[in-house]
């Protein structure tokens, strides 16, 4: 500032540092996808106890094993559409938790009745 009380005041201008958009798909997708791998474990407990549950005593065996392992495989990769939706519902605008609540539900009870298909023609006797 001057000395002189009648010139005109000086205004120092900051430089504006453009704010992080909360709403770009980068922070919306990293945000989804961090929420949905922490419900991947929730997911793997819920598939695990479901095929122990169906195979039973047969989960040792070659068939059933590789069976298991090949179904986790594909679930697992299968998994990976749910966030992909959610992202891009969240990015549309809606942002409850009813979105990921049912996807999570419905992906699970569609993996579970997949489950029980592949395992149940091992499992069973031959029908022939």
């Amino acid at each position: 500032m001057s000395d002189n009380p009648y010139s005109s005041p000086v205004v120092e201008l900051q430089p504006t540092i453009p704010a992080s958009n909360p709403n770009s798909l980068s922070e919306i997708a990293r945000a989804t996808f961090l929420a949905w791998e922490k419900l991947r474990l929730i997911y793997i407990g819920i598939l695990g106890i479901w095929t122990l549950l169906i195979s039973g005593r047969h989960i040792a065996s070659v068939e059933i094993l590789s069976l298991v392992i090949v179904g986790g495989l594909i679930s697992n990769v299968l998994y990976f559409a749910a966030p992909i939706v959610d992202t891009y519902v969240r990015w549309l605008g809606y942002t409850g938790k009813w979105v990921r609540i049912l996807l999570f539900v419905a992906g699970t009870l569609v993996t579970m009745i997949f489950a029980l298909g592949a395992l149940s023609s091992a499992l069973l006797p031959n029908q022939n």
